[in-house]
């Protein structure tokens, strides 16, 4: 084997790593070392003929540049960070948590994506609001709108599906500015809807710990049925609300209010609500909060004339302003 062919195979293995799949580990590894096999045989070839006809020692071959090395070891993040299966629309679609974080984000089956971590996700006021594509492992989001103030960017994330309900997603391409993502740019979500989330299902409050609460702040956000379900509940501090089930699909809105003294919260549906007749209440009385590093909510139902099925006394806060 001549020299030329030795920095030939060189090449093709460098290239041959530069192209793989992301997630195609085993097979990269196994060619990786019979690659190393067949170069190292082949650098014993040329030793022993060099002992038997002591030729000019072989020039050294070029070092990889800086530019190979940074997409070598973005490779093997990607590799260990992307588990699981190719993202599909149906696996993808539906309300996500960022998990440790306030981030909301849903795919919507119209092909619209909403992300907010202030409690408006599905408000006007979003902070982002765009639509979403899939690509084989990749999904793009092509920003249109939002608070954030990111319209007319494109941000390109790689995706997998570890297992149901459960989506990863790494930036290779990110949004700049305020749409500059969080946590180093790897994103471990869990689903909200349309699946339930028994990790979301929190403790109870019960009468030692819980009080009326102290204001707005305690009320306003997007909520979670405690316990696990299939609704979220949507409080802005303009006086709407939206309960949200299906993939994010709004089933109920109106106007929300309170006593004065924060102990009874009342929920009057409007003449957009999608399945409640306008007017229809849903009231909790004996309002308790608690703070116990997440906010929960509880208190006793005492009217529900719509019996839409997302009637429930204990919520779960995950965002808000």
């Amino acid at each position: 084997m001549t020299d030329q062919d030795m920095r030939q195979g060189r090449t093709a293995v460098a290239e041959g790593v530069r192209s793989r799949r992301r997630r195609d580990v085993r097979v990269v590894v196994a060619a990786a070392a019979v690659a190393a096999v067949v170069v190292g045989a082949a650098g014993w070839q040329v030793l022993r003929d060099g002992q038997d006809a002591n030729p000019e020692p072989a020039p050294p071959g070029p070092s990889p540049t800086a530019s190979e090395s940074t997409d070598t070891d973005r490779t093997a993040v990607e590799e260990a960070f992307l588990v699981g299966d190719a993202p599909t629309l149906e696996a993808v679609e539906g309300v996500w948590r960022l998990d440790n974080g306030q981030l909301l984000m849903a795919f919507g089956a119209d092909g619209v994506v909403r992300m907010d971590k202030t409690g408006r996700t599905f408000s006007e006021q979003a902070a982002l609001v765009g639509t979403y594509s899939l690509d084989k492992d990749s999904i793009t989001l092509e920003v249109t709108d939002g608070t954030y103030g990111c319209a007319g960017q494109s941000i390109v994330m790689a995706a997998s599906v570890p297992e149901p309900g459960s989506l990863r997603l790494l930036h290779t391409e990110p949004g700049t500015d305020n749409c500059t993502p969080e946590q180093n740019g790897q994103w471990v979500m869990e689903q909200l809807l349309p699946r339930t989330n028994p990790g979301l299902a929190g403790v109870g409050l019960n009468g030692a710990n819980r009080r009326p609460p102290s204001g707005m702040q305690d009320l306003v956000g997007d909520w979670f049925q405690q316990g696990g379900g299939e609704h979220l509940l949507e409080v802005l501090p303009e006086g709407r609300y939206l309960v949200l089930g299906g993939l994010g699909d709004a089933v109920d809105q109106g106007r929300w209010s309170t006593n004065d003294s924060l102990t009874r919260m009342t929920f009057e549906s409007g003449s957009d609500s999608a399945t409640c007749s306008t007017g229809d209440r849903l009231v909790l009385a004996s309002l308790g909060s608690l703070d116990n590093g997440a906010t929960f909510l509880s208190g006793t139902l005492v009217q529900d004339d719509c019996a839409g099925g997302w009637a429930r006394e204990k919520w779960i806060r995950l965002a808000h302003p």
